[in-house]
């Protein structure tokens, strides 16, 4: 099943419901409600199960996506902030689509359906919308921070000339692209997610087009701020070419992880997540919405 309710400020949980109905807060806030009620109401708007599997459902981890499917959970308002945000950047671009283009149109085959964010018929090519922190779009550019000596007018090395390290070339930090193995671990995820769009659009599309090109359309949540500019990020919406997958392996990797989550949902169990999935343990912590019942999970599987 999907969300149920919220968690508020002193992390009490309550239902979507109550929540609308009346803030049980609203005495000790200074507006009456935590968030304004439109902003609540987006938040607890989300797509139903219906036992057909999207794109993005298959790209979480399997426990992630049957947890969310099978067992009531709460969210915390303030963290959909960014979501919202994403959906909001959607719903405007979707707008200006026009000419020999197409716009937010889900199309399906026998493995999961998905819905892409732009196709350009002008230069056949496929676009995805994400709005993404720095640090996610400096792997994606592949930048990489690297030590380089300082010089003089003359060109001869700069040495420091106290410390420990006294007489040693001094050295400033610059940025540079070229981190292919940041970039690819970076954008698997959305190169798997664009290659199986490209492959359903492919079934629709007049002759004569296809797919040439596919990028994402980066909004950085924090363009222009120090943190971005300290990871040497200069653009505000860079655009990010993506590579992409065959589809054979496509169908393939797919098609297993439409086979595991289906059995989970038969057994009502799941094996945890791959690290990668994950983010190496960090969306555990913060981000994953049913962490606190997976964990509970783990505790029982270890007595």
């Amino acid at each position: 099943m999907p969300a149920i309710g919220f968690i508020c400020p002193d992390n009490q949980k309550i239902t979507f419901e109550q929540c609308f109905g009346e803030c049980r807060l609203k005495d000790a806030l200074p507006c009456g409600r935590c968030k304004a009620l439109p902003y609540l109401r987006k938040c607890a708007r989300q797509r139903e199960w219906t036992g057909e599997p999207s794109t993005t459902q298959l790209l979480r981890g399997i426990r992630e996506s049957w947890l969310k499917i099978t067992r009531p959970y709460h969210v915390n308002p303030d963290e959909q902030a960014f979501s919202i945000l994403g959906t909001s950047a959607h719903g405007v671009l979707e707008h200006f689509g026009k000419g020999d283009h197409l716009t937010e149109e889900r199309l399906r085959d026998e493995i999961c359906s998905g819905a892409f964010d732009f196709y350009d018929g002008e230069t056949q090519t496929l676009y995805d919308y994400k709005t993404w922190g720095s640090y996610k779009v400096q792997q994606a550019l592949g930048i990489r921070s690297i030590e380089v000596p300082e010089t003089d007018e003359t060109g001869q090395p700069i040495l420091k000339k106290s410390g420990k390290n006294k007489g040693e070339p001094k050295t400033r930090k610059v940025y540079a692209n070229g981190d292919i193995v940041a970039r690819i671990s970076a954008l698997f995820e959305t190169a798997v997610q664009l290659s199986d769009y490209r492959d359903k659009l492919l079934t629709i599309l007049p002759e004569g087009y296809t797919v040439k090109n596919m990028a994402v359309q980066v909004i950085s949540r924090d363009g222009g701020l120090m943190v971005s500019a300290m990871r040497g990020i200069e653009e505000k919406a860079p655009l990010v070419p993506v590579n992409g997958i065959s589809g054979h392996w496509i169908r393939k990797y797919l098609g297993r992880k439409r086979e595991l989550l289906l059995s989970a949902l038969d057994k009502d169990y799941a094996p945890k997540c791959r690290r990668r999935e994950t983010w190496e343990g960090r969306k555990c912590v913060k981000y994953c919405e049913v962490s606190e019942i997976c964990t509970a999970l783990k505790e029982k599987e270890t007595l």
